[in-house]
């Protein structure tokens, strides 16, 4: 890979999902731009959504807009690079647990597993800020969240299960090179 083993050594999902997609529409700019635009398009929604679930539409509308007014996102929704679909799938599994709570339907908890695996094909040990979070704010809000240890125990074991063969794969290919970067 370009830059040695470093450029190698994040996790595929973002690089499996652009080749896939120019598999289908052609190698070129526009299409790996898509990809991000489209993931950013439903990160601002989803910014409005989350808004709207916690407080009202109108403090959702004007979180989403300042939200997407942000020089970071602005530059990095322009780009073919992991900041994206990581904080996609960040508010995606807080989306799918606000419903969780909400609703008390245990799917919830199950999609949350699911994109938290998602993020850590993304962005590695990052993604780990997903249960982190659930749990601080488990120990916090407890009297005001209808999830227990338990449903914390099983979406963080959903998602370290996705992850684990690629990152077991590289361990195992590459030892210690792999972990260095």
């Amino acid at each position: 890979s370009v830059g040695k083993f470093y450029s190698a050594s994040h996790p595929p999902l973002l690089i499996w999902t652009g080749y896939f997609i120019t598999l289908i529409f052609g190698v070129n700019a526009i299409v790996l731009k898509s990809i991000i635009l489209i993931l950013s398009l439903l990160s601002i929604l989803l910014i409005l959504l989350i808004g709207r679930e916690l407080f009202s539409l109108k403090i959702a509308f004007y979180s989403s807009l300042i939200f997407c007014s942000n020089i970071i996102f602005t530059v990095f929704s322009q780009r073919f690079q992991f900041d994206i679909p990581y904080t996609f799938l960040i508010l995606l599994s807080f989306y799918f647990l606000i419903l969780y709570n909400n609703t008390r339907k245990y799917k919830y908890i199950i999609y949350t597993g699911i994109t938290f695996g998602a993020c850590l094909m993304i962005k590695i040990l990052v993604g780990f800020y997903i249960p982190i979070v659930i749990f601080a704010s488990y120990i916090i809000l407890k009297d005001k969240s209808n999830f227990k240890l338990k449903d914390i125990a099983v979406l963080t074991a959903i998602g370290v299960t996705i992850a684990l063969p690629w990152h077991a794969y590289m361990l195992w290919t590459y030892g210690t090179e792999f972990t260095d970067y």
